[in-house]
């Protein structure tokens, strides 16, 4: 209750606050507004590189509980490729076993996702103002700034210990988990630091 101000609606008087002070109050009502949260999966091969997907679903699962238990609505995406994967605004739990079950069925060998095409993916789904959230290992550049002019954009950044501190390996075969393709390189102290720099300017 707040006390009554000249020029207030006199009809959200409240007359039991007003009886037992001495002085006009009114009522004030609070518009409940439901946050449209929605949750997406940037998948591509690099994701199954040292555990990355594995952390990602749990983080993904746990995101997506919370987000149900505060009676919001959820909806559910993943992109990879060319492709997306679209579970759409629910309150049911079971949304979330269904999401998952669909999502473990994508094929990410020797895929790739283009970053490039990102936001225009999500802006083709979302149209409502929302909450997104992002899951991915972004190793490639993405321009998110028209998606951010309308909603609220989170990341979570999904990567492995090596990716971010690399190890000097020696000389070996490197496979490219997007395209397939192997090569032999040398992978030595002063590569290893080139990469790390690299990676932090990303």
């Amino acid at each position: 209750m707040v006390p009554y101000f000249y020029g207030s609606d006199a009809r959200k008087i409240d007359a039991k606050t007003t009886a037992k002070t001495g002085e006009l109050h009114i009522k004030l009502f609070f518009e409940e507004r439901e946050a449209n949260i929605v949750l997406i999966n940037l998948l591509s091969a690099t994701m199954e590189f040292e555990g990355k997907m594995e952390t990602a679903k749990r983080l993904h699962n746990s995101l997506a509980t919370q987000v149900l238990n505060s009676q919001n609505p959820l909806t559910q995406i993943a992109l990879y490729a060319d492709e997306k994967l679209v579970v759409g605004s629910s309150k049911e739990k079971g949304s979330v076993e269904f999401f998952a079950k669909k999502r473990d069925e994508i094929e990410l060998r020797r895929s790739r996702l283009d970053y490039k095409k990102v936001a225009k993916q999500i802006a083709s789904v979302v149209k409502r103002e929302s909450f997104i959230i992002l899951i991915g290992d972004f190793l490639d550049e993405v321009d998110l700034g028209v998606l951010a002019k309308k909603h609220e954009i989170y990341l979570f950044i999904v990567r492995s210990e090596f990716e971010e501190h690399p190890k000097p390996l020696g000389e070996g075969e490197f496979v490219d988990l997007e395209s397939g393709e192997s090569r032999e390189l040398f992978f030595g102290k002063k590569e290893a630091k080139l990469y790390e720099k690299r990676i932090k300017e990303h």
